[in-house]
């Protein structure tokens, strides 16, 4: 499987959303489990996370 990663500003995201008519219903930052072996890495994904979950509704 393949997929394609960009970033944006989260204000950008927001802001498309709102424009659109949305309503922000919900927003989380996921946290590396315990299933992560690197120490270092769980510590670099805790401080720069890599996903969003944006809920929003109409």
């Amino acid at each position: 499987m393949t997929g394609q990663m960009y970033r944006r500003p989260v204000s950008a995201v927001f802001t498309a959303l709102l424009d659109a008519g949305f309503a922000i219903d919900a927003v989380e930052e996921p946290q590396p489990t315990s299933g992560v072996e690197d120490p270092e890495l769980a510590e670099i994904l805790r401080a720069q996370p890599v996903f969003l979950f944006v809920r929003a509704v109409r």
